[in-house]
């Protein structure tokens, strides 16, 4: 990252001043421009007031984040939160309540030609599949349609940084595919910074380069996606990203590692080619579709409960041998 572009976050502390939360301590770190990076951790870790922190929605208790080296004043400093070049969505949507859905988005582009803007708006109605609700009031709509609002309004300007927060949480399943699509992809493709809060892990997992992990306030990890995935240095916090399996190195059998534990993903099991030897036999005790492939769950000779996907369903009370891709 040159000392130009990207956002850095220099010891960052957050206290409510009444509540249970016990706030964000010492957050430091820094993403190149470009990049895609998904705040994770458990429920009350801190996911979204760090998304707001970022943002400059709160006033810090210490520390300083910048965007392309310029500080990002909070609310003590500044009427309005953020700089230009910056969006948020939050979970609270903040929407014009007596606006309709079209007024909502285009008051996002106040500076553009009426034609530019009038197409923009219009592509962003049928990208939402707001267009049947254009003309009516905020007020009115549903929780999912008051979502599908506030992200537009974020995307309108195609920001440098662009900030959400469970952006697709309340919308059906093939509206989360379509708009996950489009945000991730477009945001590539115009090199766009984009920091998002989810508890969906298919989304982080798909989508960002990088991620930052919360426990009680703090960085438990930060770096490469896939890196904290396959390897996590904090175990306890590795189902955020899925399932997982810790199985005794020694009853492993070809397996060479240090450690007393392996770390393993479902995908790491394979069946055992012919003429090989097995890492361990498995008895299948379930196998069912789960819309992309088989989940299956069953027992090892050792009695250690696994669980792994398969293409094809697998025979019930069968034992089955298979490799562990390390």
């Amino acid at each position: 990252m040159t000392p130009e572009t990207g956002l850095i976050v220099e010891n960052l502390s957050f206290n409510y001043p009444v509540t249970e939360f016990k706030g964000l301590k010492t957050i430091s770190f820094k993403l190149p421009a470009g990049s895609v990076l998904v705040i994770a951790g458990k429920s009350g870790s801190g996911k979204s007031t760090l998304a707001r922190c970022i943002y400059g929605a709160e006033t810090l208790s210490t520390g300083q984040v910048y965007w392309n080296t310029k500080p990002l004043l909070g609310p003590e400093r500044t009427l309005m939160p953020g700089m230009q070049g910056i969006k948020y969505m939050g979970q609270d949507h903040s929407l014009l309540p007596f606006h309709s859905v079209r007024e909502n988005i285009s008051e996002q582009l106040p500076a553009w030609h009426p034609d530019v803007k009038t197409k923009r708006v219009l592509e962003l109605l049928r990208l939402l599949e707001l267009v049947t609700l254009q003309h009516e009031t905020v007020q009115v709509l549903s929780s999912g349609q008051k979502q599908r609002v506030a992200l537009a309004r974020a995307l309108a300007q195609q920001p440098e940084l662009l900030i959400l927060d469970e952006p697709f949480a309340h919308l059906d399943q093939l509206l989360q595919e379509k708009l996950s699509h489009y945000v991730f992809t477009r945001a590539r493709k115009i090199k766009q910074t984009l920091v998002f809060v989810t508890h969906q892990p298919e989304f982080a997992l798909r989508y960002a380069d990088r991620a930052l992990v919360l426990h009680d306030g703090k960085i438990a990890e930060f770096g490469d996606m896939q890196q904290i995935y396959n390897a996590p240095k904090h175990i306890k916090l590795a189902g955020i990203f899925g399932p997982y399996m810790l199985l005794p190195t020694q009853e492993l059998k070809g397996l060479k590692s240090k450690k007393e534990f392996i770390f393993i993903r479902p995908h790491q099991f394979y069946p055992c080619p012919k003429g090989s030897k097995p890492h361990l036999i498995v008895q299948i005790n379930y196998s069912r579709f789960n819309g992309k492939c088989f989940e299956n769950t069953g027992i090892d000779k050792n009695g250690n409960a696994v669980f792994f996907y398969s293409a094809e369903a697998l025979i019930c009370q069968k034992e089955l041998p298979y490799c562990i891709k390390l």
